[in-house]
């Protein structure tokens, strides 16, 4: 059972986090087995489920604070050969969670109500993929070292945590905004949601009398940033106790002295240096191999405000690299957008990224029609080489034009789940779909109309 008590202002309160309120329901693409395995194929580390297409091997899914674990859950049904386990420490999210599941006929997930620390004393899961978002900058200290703890007991070696939070410098304008809104909160009434209006309405009318650390720049940017979450979510990332944005450094140095080696980032918009950093940002990094020392310069240089890594736990099998490309031609792709509203211009940090070419253009065109591989599409144009689709497909992919989904799996049972997300509601319950290459995630606030949109349920293989 959680470790729950009520805080001085009379509220559910767990080690610090707010205890009375759900976080809402959230799918996260860059833990998706398939987005992970194209990731580490680049950096030639074998994915712990092999590469072998529909002859992937079952494997374990561990989510550290997984909320209600409906974003697990959607895994779960792509999934059903695999084994999915999801732990947090709030009884109302595991409670839904469950219900959720039993109500799909999900039978291979599993929701354990334990803070961190008490799952210490679990029996570890041998897991081939541990998700782990946004936690680690919202819970206090000792539960930070007990989650990376968790990580290193319970993933197999070979296997791959993929970890979200929120990250410094980029938060540093905003701390004293979090502060003001923590402390004005404490004396509000109402839902966490309530609370956090009144203090954000009060925050607004202090600053406007002169401050010079919280300005109306701030205000711009969270009511842009309100109007695209859910209200449910602001209490959460705003009213923690312990909530702290991370200096890179300091995760990947906890990280390593748990034996857990950083890979790469699994952002698109950090798929390749020479999309994101400038010339000359690229060549002071060339000396510099520490990746402690390696990603905080590459944040400082980005301002960065968020990270998604993945870490790997040795020992784990190389792939020879005269292999990686053929491996990476054999992986599918499906298209984020409609042909007529692609774009093949992209900005980034180090400038506009300008892909306006053949290669580009017969992707998006060959994925209007579905999901299909990169062999397929560079087979069928004549004027591009593989070379050139492997190039074109990274731009697309950093550009959010398209993303790594896995070959078609016809027992996938699709209609259900997607049915039940959309079932007499306006928006969706959660901001994915699930389809026969696997769940893919859709904008948050999706109305359920969605599912008479045919093109785009084409390009997602769910048409027909």
């Amino acid at each position: 059972m959680a470790r729950s008590h009520v805080d001085g202002t009379g509220r559910p309160d767990i080690e610090g986090y707010i205890g009375d309120s759900l976080y809402p329901s959230a799918y996260h693409a860059a833990f998706a087995p398939s987005w992970i395995d194209d990731l580490l194929l680049r950096d030639g580390i074998a994915p712990p489920r092999g590469t072998g297409g529909k002859a992937h091997r079952p494997f374990t899914m561990l989510d550290i604070g997984c909320g209600d674990g409906l974003g697990l859950i959607f895994i779960a049904a792509a999934y059903p050969e695999s084994c999915f386990v999801g732990i947090d420490a709030m009884p109302a999210h595991i409670e839904r969670g469950r219900a959720i599941a039993n109500e799909l006929g999900i039978a291979n997930v599993e929701l354990h109500c334990a803070t961190f620390h008490d799952t210490l004393a679990h029996e570890p899961v041998a897991a081939d993929y541990i998700a782990v978002q946004g936690v680690l900058s919202w819970v206090s200290p000792e539960n930070r070292r007990d989650v990376l703890t968790l990580i290193a007991r319970n993933l197999s070696a070979g296997g791959v945590a993929t970890i979200g939070y929120n990250c410094l410098p980029g938060w540093t304008q905003r701390l004293a905004m979090q502060k003001l809104l923590l402390v004005l909160s404490r004396s509000k009434q109402g839902t966490p949601t309530e609370r956090f209006e009144s203090a954000y309405e009060e925050a607004r009318a202090l600053s406007q009398a002169g401050m010079p650390t919280i300005g109306e720049r701030h205000f711009e940017w969270m009511d842009e940033l309100r109007t695209r979450l859910p209200d449910d979510y602001f209490p959460h990332e705003y009213l923690n106790a312990h909530w702290q944005p991370l200096w890179s450094a300091d995760v990947v140095g906890a990280a390593e002295a748990q034996g857990l080696r950083f890979v790469r980032s699994a952002m698109a918009v950090r798929l390749r240096e020479d999309f994101y950093l400038k010339k000359a940002q690229r060549e002071a990094l060339a000396s510099i191999a520490d990746p402690q020392t390696r990603e905080l310069t590459i944040d400082l240089d980005l301002h960065s405000q968020f990270r998604t890594d993945i870490y790997a736990k040795p020992p784990f099998d190389r792939i020879d690299k005269g292999e990686i490309d053929a491996r990476r031609l054999d992986g599918y792709w499906m298209a984020r957008v409609d042909a007529d509203e692609a774009e093949f211009t992209a900005k980034t940090p180090a400038g506009t990224l300008r892909f306006d070419n053949l290669a580009a253009h017969a992707i998006i065109d060959r994925l209007a029609d579905g999901p299909a591989s990169l062999a397929a599409i560079a087979e069928a144009a004549d004027d591009c080489t593989e070379a050139d689709i492997l190039n074109a497909a990274d731009a697309l992919f950093t550009a959010s034009q398209i993303m790594p989904v896995d070959p078609p799996d016809a027992a996938i049972d699709a209609a259900k789940l997607n049915a039940w997300n959309a079932g007499g509601r306006t928006l969706l319950h959660i901001n994915a779909l699930l389809t026969p290459h696997g769940p893919v995630s859709v904008g948050t606030g999706e109305e359920s109309t969605i599912l008479e949109d045919t093109p785009r349920l084409a390009r997602m293989g769910l048409a027909g």
